[in-house]
């Protein structure tokens, strides 16, 4: 689901599925050296809702 190729150096810490309205929604979170990146995906649209810088 998160497009890997996008974000190769990046390891999955999170991941949560909820369910809302008839919806199938995913955050995952991901992370390497330098930066945490919250990441919505819903409908196959892949949205960063959240970054931190480490």
């Amino acid at each position: 689901m998160v497009k890997q190729a996008y974000y190769l150096d990046y390891t999955i810490t999170l991941a949560q599925e909820i369910h809302t309205k008839g919806k199938l929604i995913y955050v995952v979170q991901i992370q390497n050296k330098k930066t945490l990146k919250q990441i919505r995906i819903c409908n196959e649209e892949m949205e960063v809702i959240h970054e931190f810088k480490l």
